[in-house]
C-alpha cells in the first residue's frame, strides 16, 4: 500500500490529523487576532472581544466624553472672561483719565476745556465699541441675548442728549440744579439693551455644575453704588460723565464757583465708575479663578478614566509582538508537522513505530 498517512481510513489513530488541522486553526487564528491588537493597539475592535471587561469601557466612556465636553466649555468660558476683563480694564482707564482732568479744570486755559471736549466726545465712540465688543460673533456683554447688540446708536444718542441738555444750558447761579438734572436724566434715561431682567450668559462646567459668566453692559454685577454722584451703574456713569465733559465749553469757565462745582461732581461720578470697574475685574477674577480650579479636577479625573479605560482597551505593544513572534513560529512548526504528516506512508509508519 503507498497511499499517505491522511489517506488510511482506521490504519491510524483517526484524529491525529484533525488534530494537527485544528491546532494550527487556533494558532492561525490567535496570529490573526495579535496581529491585529499590533496594529491597532486594541484588545478588539467591539465590546465584544473585551468579553467581562467591557462593562468598564461601556460604562466609563460616556463619562469621559462628558469630560471632554465641560473642559471645552471651560475654555470657551475662559475665553469670554479673559476678554470680558479687558474690555472692563479699558473702560476703566477712559473714565481714570478723564477723572484726572476734571482735577483743576476751571483752571484750564480755554483752548484747554474745549480740548477735553472733543476728547470726551470721541471716549463715548470708544466706549461704545467696547460695550459692543463680541466674541465668535456674539456680543461679549450681552448676557443670555448674545444677538442684541448692548448699545445701539439711537439709544446712546438720546441719552447723550438727555444728559447734556442741563449741562450745555449751564449759567450763573446754577451750578448745583445744573448736576442735579444732569443725573436725574442719566438715572431716569434707557441706555443699554441689556436691561436688569436680562441674565448672564451660562455656561455647564461640570456635573450638575453651571456658572454665570461675565457681567452684563448696563448692569452692576458685583459692585454697589449709591450716593448723590451715581446711577447705580458704572457704565451709565462713565457715559453720563464723559456726555457732561463733551457738552462743555471754554465759555462756561467764566461761571467761576458754578463751573467747578460742576466739573467737581463729574469728577466724583468718574472715580465711582472707576472704583465699582475695579469691584467688576475681581469678580470677574474670582470667576476665572474657580474656572482654573474646575480645570485641574477635571483634568485629573480625566487621566484617572482614561488609564482605567486603557487598561482594558488597549494592549501592551511590547509583551504583544512578543507574543506574535512565538505564535508565528509556532504556526510554523505546525505547518511544518502537517506537511511531514501527508509524505509519511504505511510503511514509514510502521517502521518508525516498530
Amino acid at each position: 500500500m503507498s497511499g499517505t498517512i491522511g489517506s488510511l481510513n482506521g490504519l491510524l489513530p483517526s484524529g491525529m490529523y484533525g488534530v494537527l488541522a485544528n491546532d494550527s486553526a487556533g494558532i492561525k487564528q490567535k496570529l490573526n487576532q495579535l496581529t491585529q491588537q499590533s496594529a491597532t493597539g486594541l484588545v478588539s475592535n467591539t465590546y465584544a472581544g473585551l468579553g467581562n471587561q467591557a462593562a468598564v469601557s461601556i460604562n466609563m466612556r460616556p463619562q469621559l466624553q462628558a469630560i471632554g465636553t465641560w473642559q471645552n466649555n471651560i475654555s470657551q468660558a475662559g475665553t469670554q472672561l479673559q476678554m470680558t476683563q479687558s474690555t472692563l480694564q479699558q473702560l476703566s482707564d477712559i473714565a481714570s483719565s478723564f477723572a484726572s482732568q476734571t482735577l483743576g479744570m476751571s483752571a484750564q486755559t480755554s483752548a484747554g476745556v474745549d480740548s477735553i471736549a472733543t476728547q470726551a466726545k470721541a471716549a463715548l465712540s470708544q466706549v461704545q465699541v467696547l460695550l459692543n465688543s463680541q466674541n465668535g460673533g456674539n456680543y461679549l456683554l450681552a448676557g443670555q441675548d448674545q444677538a442684541t447688540q448692548p448699545l445701539a446708536d439711537a439709544a446712546l444718542a438720546n441719552f447723550v442728549a438727555q444728559v447734556q441738555a442741563p449741562i450745555s444750558a449751564l449759567a450763573a447761579g446754577g451750578g448745583t440744579a445744573a448736576v442735579t438734572a444732569a443725573m436725574a436724566a442719566a438715572t431716569g434715561t434707557a441706555l443699554t439693551a441689556t436691561g436688569a431682567a436680562t441674565g448672564r450668559g451660562m455656561a455647564d462646567v461640570g456635573p450638575d455644575q453651571q456658572m454665570a459668566l461675565g457681567v452684563v453692559a448696563g448692569q452692576n454685577t458685583y459692585a454697589v453704588q449709591t450716593g448723590a454722584s451715581t446711577t447705580g451703574s458704572y457704565v451709565k456713569d462713565l457715559v453720563a460723565g464723559l456726555a457732561s465733559l463733551a457738552a462743555m465749553s471754554s465759555g462756561q469757565t467764566a461761571l467761576g464757583t458754578d463751573f467747578t462745582t460742576v466739573t467737581t461732581s463729574i469728577g466724583a461720578t468718574l472715580k465711582g465708575a472707576v472704583n465699582a470697574l475695579s469691584t467688576e475685574m475681581a469678580g470677574v477674577g474670582t470667576q476665572q479663578a474657580h474656572l482654573t480650579k474646575e480645570t485641574s479636577v477635571l483634568s485629573d479625573l480625566s487621566t484617572t478614566l482614561t488609564a482605567q479605560i486603557s487598561s482594558v482597551e488597549n494592549v501592551d505593544m511590547a509583551s504583544t509582538a512578543t507574543a506574535l513572534t512565538q505564535v508565528q513560529t509556532q504556526l510554523q512548526a505546525s505547518y511544518q508537522m502537517i506537511s511531514g504528516m501527508h509524505g509519511l506512508s504505511l510503511v514509514s509508519f510502521l517502521v518508525a513505530g516498530g
